[in-house]
């Protein structure tokens, strides 16, 4: 059941793209590092460092949002992907 939940999600998420901002709508963009560090010397860091790149259409209530890992943070890759 989880699996058929997750193909209709995906479905139409791929069939409806997410179209964020308009003409005097300001979109806000912003990235984040994501390093958890270990506490009391339990559990292993990450190997390398997982930057998540994000956009949010606050014009909407709830807010709409997109979010996806990137590699690099070059301004750049940034534009060719979005």
């Amino acid at each position: 059941m989880c699996q058929y939940l997750r193909d209709v999600c995906s479905t139409k998420l791929l069939n409806t793209p997410i179209e964020l901002g308009r003409p005097r709508v300001v979109v806000q963009i912003d990235e984040n590092l994501l390093n958890h560090k270990s506490k009391y010397n339990r559990g292993r860091r990450p190997k390398k460092d997982l930057w998540v790149f994000g956009l949010a259409d606050t014009s909407f209530k709830p807010a709409i949002t997109y979010m996806e890992i990137v590699e690099k943070r070059d301004a750049a890759i940034l534009i060719t992907k979005h």
